[in-house]
């Protein structure tokens, strides 16, 4: 391995000393580019229904105005992904399911340490389905 190393090292003409920090930036370009992008996921446990058009989002269940059943439980979560990439997916799920309306019914972050240095979050969104009646 020390080999395989060495002749990286040399055929690119970099020296020792260097290959550490220039790793480290590439690493940083990379997660910044991450961040930008951003990856989010859902996860649904539930019932199915025809597809619908549109998805109201709610906060509170007191906010919501119509009679209604719930149809699942879902998670939305992301790594370094903005708050509206994880509400994107969530509505892409809902109208997948038939879902007429989202319930956040609980917000976490948990820090992650990269590199023993770089503090990134990642987001997890409890959420409820809702189908009107």
């Amino acid at each position: 391995m020390h080999t395989f190393f060495s002749s990286m090292l040399t055929h690119n003409n970099i020296n020792h000393g260097d290959f550490l920090p220039r790793c480290t930036v590439w690493m940083t370009v990379c997660l910044v580019f991450m961040s930008v992008s951003g990856c989010a996921n859902v996860y649904y446990v539930g019932d199915e229904y025809a597809p619908t058009a549109a998805v109201d989002f709610y906060y509170t269940e007191a906010s919501v105005d119509k009679p209604y059943d719930l149809i699942g439980r879902g998670l939305g979560s992301g790594f370094l992904a903005r708050t509206r990439k994880i509400k994107s997916k969530l509505e892409e799920e809902a109208k997948a399911r038939g879902a007429d309306a989202i319930l956040i019914t609980g917000l976490a972050k948990t820090k992650i340490i990269i590199g023993g240095q770089l503090n990134v979050d990642e987001r997890h969104w409890n959420v409820a389905f809702l189908r009107y009646r």
